[in-house]
Order: structure tokens, then C-alpha cells, then sequence
């Protein structure tokens, strides 16, 4: 027997179409962007639910309003939207992990130099100078990995987060509803 995931729902309450939508894009429903208003609620209210949970959206619109747009072109609109985010943010992540691996390589070169240069002075003269020049390549060494030990330590967790938010409510279940209780 198939268990079916619990649906948590977002609920956005209009008075017009238009408050849904970026006003500056030009592109029809279908395609157009959503308002950045509107865009981050939604991303705010779906941080808050389960993350088990299925989403639905519903978007409740006045009586007349819902009658002058498609239901189709809304509801098709807020999923496309949020398909090309989640595109859009699995690249992000692709490029900032292909950024760490470029960064550890190049730190792991500079630590592997600076420790060896810093034991080449090891088995010369042991001055102060040169003691104090083989402790600061080693620190150098080690700052060099530094940042990329923090993106695959720290950073990984959060950026692999938001893509699978967003690719949850590209897949969301959304209704458009009109009258005064949707």
C-alpha cells in the first residue's frame, strides 16, 4: 500500500492578476516573471513546511479577476517560474563546487610548495631569520587552504539546499481560486 506524502499549502490572497507578476517584464503569463514580492513569500512560507511534505499553492483572486485570465496560463506560470529557478540555481551550485575544486587544487599546491621550501630551510643555517621565515611559509601553506576547506566544509549545506526548495515548488501542485473565500 502506497503511503502518500502530506501537502502543505501556500496561500496567496490578490486582488488583481497583476500583483502576481513582475510589472516590468513584458513576456506573456506563461513566461513572465513573478513579482519579486510575491517570489519571496513564497520561498519563505515553503522554508517553513515540512520538508517531507508535497506543496500546493493556491492563489486566491475577487470573483470577476479570475474570470478574465486563464486558469491554465497562471498556474502554468508560477510552476515555470519556479522550474527555471531551480535550473538556474543547480547551475549556481555546479559553478561554485567547480570553483572550490579550483581552489583546493591551487591551495594544496601553494601549502605543498611553502612546506617544502620552509624544509629546505630547515637543513640550512638555524638563524632566528630563517626560523621565522620557515614558520610564516608554513602559516602561508596553510591559509592558502583555508577558503577552500570552508566551501566544502560550510558552504556546501546551504547551497545544496535551495535547489532542491525551489525544484519542490516547481513541482507544486498550484490553483487558482476566485471569490471572497477561495
Amino acid at each position: 500500500m502506497s503511503e502518500t506524502l502530506p501537502t502543505a499549502v501556500i496561500e496567496l490572497r490578490l486582488s488583481s492578476i497583476e500583483q502576481l507578476f513582475h510589472r516590468l517584464d513584458p513576456l506573456p503569463f506563461r513566461e513572465g516573471d513573478l513579482s519579486p514580492e510575491v517570489d519571496e513569500y513564497i520561498v519563505e512560507c515553503a522554508r517553513e513546511l515540512p520538508k517531507t511534505a508535497a506543496i500546493a499553492i493556491r492563489v486566491h483572486v475577487p470573483e470577476g479577476v479570475a474570470s478574465s485570465v486563464p486558469r491554465v496560463d497562471v498556474e502554468q506560470a508560477i510552476r515555470s517560474f519556479f522550474a527555471g529557478r531551480a535550473r538556474a540555481e543547480g547551475g549556481v551550485i555546479r559553478d561554485h563546487f567547480a570553483d572550490g575544486r579550483s581552489a583546493l587544487v591551487i591551495g594544496l599546491a601553494i601549502l605543498a610548495t611553502c612546506l617544502l621550501i620552509s624544509w629546505r630551510l630547515a637543513e640550512g643555517v638555524t638563524t632566528p631569520v630563517s626560523r621565522i621565515a620557515q614558520e610564516s611559509l608554513v602559516i602561508v601553506g596553510w591559509v592558502a587552504i583555508w577558503r577552500p576547506a570552508v566551501l566544502w566544509r560550510d558552504d556546501r549545506l546551504p547551497h545544496s539546499r535551495r535547489p532542491r526548495l525551489v525544484q519542490r515548488l516547481a513541482d507544486a501542485q498550484v490553483t487558482l481560486s476566485s471569490g471572497s473565500r477561495g
